[in-house]
């Protein structure tokens, strides 16, 4: 479970008290028995002993709030449920491609949002819409070869415009706060 350098001392690693039964002792070190959360129990202390530290609630991250992300996390849901029609023989070809393509539309807004760097934001956003761009070709190419009718495209062709629509639309946004953030710099020199 943990590499045999890591000792328990102070490497944030625990067993919650209520996990434990009372009385019983757990380390990392090697024995007979683990307990329920998967530590070795234990009545010696080889390594020490692990201390619980207090479980943390997050809020809701701020990216899922973004109606880019949301409409993207949707048109992910659409392009696995439409490729579940493709040929069998497609599942590692334009199958993946689509699934793989879409996934990396919300996945780079996220944590382009999460690097709390305008510039950074940018290039997430901007490779945001690469993966965009190969969505909309792979699934051009699908109807092409026959996996999808345009009518099964139809609803998400619409689905990709808006998402595209957003992702141009903060590329924008981001691009033109970079240039402010730029200008202030040079003035403030």
């Amino acid at each position: 479970m943990f590499p045999p350098s890591v000792g328990a001392r102070g490497s944030g690693l625990a067993v919650s008290a209520s996990a434990r039964p009372a009385g019983r002792r757990y380390t990392l070190g090697s024995s007979d028995t683990r307990s329920p959360a998967g530590f070795f129990e234990t009545n010696e202390f080889s390594r020490g002993t692990v201390r619980a530290p207090r479980p943390v609630m997050r809020s809701q991250p701020a990216y899922k709030q973004l109606d880019t992300w949301q409409q993207a996390m949707t048109l992910v849901e659409r392009c696995y449920e439409i490729t579940t029609a493709f040929p069998r023989s497609e599942m590692y070809g334009l199958t993946n491609q689509i699934r793989r393509a879409a996934v990396s539309i919300p996945s780079n807004v996220a944590e382009g949002f999460c690097r709390r760097k305008t510039k950074a934001y940018a290039n997430h956003v901007s490779i945001a819409l690469g993966s965009h761009g190969e969505v909309e070709t792979c699934l051009e190419l699908a109807v092409r070869l026959g996996f999808l009718s345009r009518e099964q495209l139809s609803p998400l062709e619409q689905m990709t415009i808006s998402v595209g629509s957003l992702l141009s639309g903060m590329h924008r946004s981001l691009e033109e706060k970079i240039a402010r953030e730029k200008a202030s710099r040079s003035r403030s020199s």
